[in-house]
């Protein structure tokens, strides 16, 4: 499986046509981060244009397990470096699959994004909760690249889990919010609980954080 453009930084627009076997390869084993990113990136979209489909369609919609495997072989890769598999985790956004699109379907594209990233947090949620736990750390704040790519990690893993709606993973956040030592894991923190359903919870972060930083 050939691993296109390596070490290349100009922006340019590659086209092969790779399989989506070649894709889960490629993202779950790639030794350059970037095409590692992208193999991931390029993976999700197929799949989230194949289910927008089916959305507008009316038909079912079932993830591709192959999306899962990718996902879990990432989650699961102690020796990556937490920055690059924060980045390789991350779905494409909504303003990202909107260019894309021939004709953009707002609703449709926010609904299916909404739909995987769910469905990925409720089929591996051991492993986003074992990766959170893992790269969360009561040390005091430091800003070094291996504190910064494991708060990356940390987050994103507790965005997904999140999803669930789950009271533990609300209690997590809730201690997050509370106990963190920097902008960047209590903004993270914040920002989950304020698009959380959990309102009487929501309200308190928002005033809380208010409270705290008013004067600023």
């Amino acid at each position: 499986v050939p691993s296109l453009l390596r070490g290349f930084s100009a922006p340019v627009k590659l086209h092969y046509d790779y399989s989506r076997q070649d894709l889960v390869f490629l993202m779950s084993h790639d030794s350059d981060g970037f095409n590692r990113w992208e193999a991931g990136q390029k993976l999700a979209v197929d799949v989230i244009q194949e289910l927008i489909r089916d959305y507008q369609a009316g038909r079912e919609m079932v993830l591709d397990p192959l999306l899962e495997g990718a996902f879990q072989k990432v989650l699961s890769d102690r020796q990556l470096d937490p920055a690059i598999a924060a980045k390789v985790l991350q779905l494409p956004s909504e303003a990202y699959l909107s260019e894309l699109a021939e004709e953009i379907d707002v609703a449709a594209i926010h609904h299916v994004r909404k739909f995987v990233r769910a469905t990925l947090a409720e089929r591996l949620q051991g492993l986003f909760m074992d990766c959170y736990r893992h790269n969360r750390s009561e040390q005091p704040y430091q800003m070094n690249a291996e504190a910064v790519g494991r708060r990356s990690l940390q987050n994103l893993s507790l965005s997904y889990l999140m999803t669930l709606n789950s009271p533990l993973v609300l209690t997590l956040a809730q201690e997050q919010f509370e106990n963190s030592d920097n902008m960047t894991d209590s903004l993270a923190a914040l920002t989950l609980l304020a698009h959380s359903d959990f309102q009487a919870e929501r309200e308190q972060a928002l005033d809380a954080f208010y409270q705290r930083w008013q004067q600023d």
